[in-house]
């Protein structure tokens, strides 16, 4: 039977462009159908939480890119001013800015989806205890960004500064496998995050710096048995 394919192939150019295109077509068609598959299971799988705060992230971008231009909706971002009028949803959506959609987006909500739902399933017999740990992190960057007068804008990045400090201190002495280029180990990765804004940004890394602060508060009243879930 290969041979038969061979000769066909052979008699006319045409016919054999034909046949592989439709080939690769089929071959495309099948890892685009695979790549979502694999896509969906990853998604099931990946705890309540972090469900609904990266699908809110994602659904409000889209939209964004869709409808605004790819901007975020002013009405999303934090005004204490209007929040105090009622607007009670600011401070929360405030934290599902993660910048425009295209390449960057896509890079760090994999990265939030990787390290909020990894964190959540330490917590899978008591989410009370995720919960409380997302709570005071977002509070305490609330607070800290108003003492220090930062742009609400970095406040998602940070909440992912803070959480990521805190899975580096989970996973201490470890080695993680950064972009596929070279080994870390992981309490060093959110100092990693920290130079990467400097470098790449050229931006004073006060808000990451703040992040990791927040953290390391966080695992001191946490392991001091000063801050737990009722």
């Amino acid at each position: 039977r290969r041979l038969e394919v061979d000769l066909t192939a052979a008699d006319g150019d045409e016919d054999g462009d034909e046949d592989e295109d439709e080939a690769a077509v089929t071959d495309g068609d099948l890892r685009e159908s695979a790549a979502l598959e694999q896509l969906l299971t990853l998604w099931n799988k990946t705890p309540p939480l972090t469900q609904f705060f990266v699908g809110s992230t994602v659904v409000v971008a889209l939209w964004s890119f869709a409808f605004n231009g790819n901007v975020w909706p002013r009405a999303l971002l934090l005004d204490w001013k209007r929040t105090m009028r009622g607007e009670i949803w600011r401070p929360f959506t405030a934290f599902l800015f993660y910048g425009p959609v295209g390449i960057n987006f896509g890079f760090t909500i994999h990265f939030v989806w990787t390290y909020f739902s990894n964190l959540e399933k330490l917590h899978y017999d008591r989410p009370a205890d995720f919960f409380t740990m997302v709570v005071f992190g977002a509070s305490a960057l609330l607070a800290g960004y108003a003492a220090l007068g930062l742009s609400s804008k970095l406040l998602g990045h940070n909440l992912a500064c803070f959480m990521v400090y805190i899975w580096a201190r989970t996973y201490e002495g470890q080695d993680v496998n950064v972009f596929d280029l070279f080994l870390l180990r992981a309490e060093l990765l959110p100092w990693f995050f920290v130079a990467q804004t400097y470098l790449l940004e050229g931006e004073p890394p006060v808000a990451d710096v703040l992040g990791i602060a927040v953290g390391h508060l966080y695992c001191f009243l946490h392991k001091s048995g000063w801050l737990s879930a009722p």
